[in-house]
């Protein structure tokens, strides 16, 4: 049988807390650079919209 003594117990803790940082931290990036590139598509269809609707009035125009 294994006892863990608290010293250990409380090693095991923090690394496990540190690597939940990590990740944490990791995942933050993450989603930052996923808003980044939504917004980005956002703005690049919007673009492509008005040029579609400004070609299409030209078009009905003749």
């Amino acid at each position: 049988m294994y006892y863990v003594t608290p010293k250990d117990l409380k090693e095991e803790i923090r690394i496990i807390h540190e690597s939940v940082k990590i990740a944490a931290s990791d995942l933050g990036g993450d989603i930052k650079y996923l808003n980044d590139k939504l917004t980005e598509f956002e703005e690049r269809i919007k673009v492509l919209e008005e040029q579609f609707t400004m070609l299409a009035e030209e078009l009905k125009n003749g």
